[in-house]
């Protein structure tokens, strides 16, 4: 399987999920996203030649710029690193500046040593990154967190929604959670010099 973008004002259809030289990925693309110009989609790959530190049989997360033909590998640290695990959601902003993503990596943040997926949102000018999926006081949690969703047209403002469906129990504080697949949302926080 493949990721494309079709152009419905041209017709013109683009191979999104391709390699440096425009060659198909080796393996699968998946679950595509779009910012609401249509110049970024997001989505998972388990090719290993799309971008750099990609290893067989490992779903990532993936960033192509239809406008500049660059593919960015989203489930990095700050500084990065790749992650060591692997991603099963991805959901864009509408300026596609800001990703957040289901991730089972436990060195995208600092702590994180709960052996789950968790929420993470990624800001792709500067590669700052929050975990969202957490509880009280910072409280991991103890089930897996899926499917992300970013409220509202762009992620711009210092906090922002993200809603995500999580098995986890212990997020809210209370007892309310059933553990079966409940909905909850949290704030992505970043401070004013990481929007500038």
């Amino acid at each position: 399987q493949q990721i494309y973008r079709y152009e419905s004002a041209t017709g013109k259809t683009t191979l999104v999920s391709r390699t440096s030289s425009g060659d198909p990925g080796n393996d699968d693309s998946t679950n595509p996203t779009l910012s609401y110009n249509g110049r970024y989609v997001a989505y998972l790959t388990r090719s290993s030649d799309i971008a750099t530190g990609l290893s067989s049989g490992q779903t990532a997360a993936i960033l192509y710029d239809t406008l500049t033909g660059t593919t960015t590998r989203i489930n990095t640290t700050k500084v990065g690193v790749t992650g060591d695990g692997s991603v099963s959601g991805v959901a864009l902003s509408a300026n596609g500046r800001f990703v957040s993503f289901s991730d089972t990596s436990s060195n995208m943040v600092l702590n994180d040593s709960n052996n789950e997926s968790d929420i993470f949102v990624k800001d792709m000018q500067r590669g700052d990154i929050a975990r969202i999926s957490v509880g009280p006081n910072g409280l991991e949690a103890n089930e897996q967190n899926l499917d992300p969703a970013l409220a509202g047209s762009s992620l711009t403002s210092l906090t922002s929604s993200i809603a995500f469906r999580s098995l986890a129990t212990n997020l809210t504080g209370s007892s309310t959670a059933s553990g079966v697949g409940d909905i909850f949302s949290n704030t992505a926080k970043f401070s004013p010099a990481a929007l500038s």
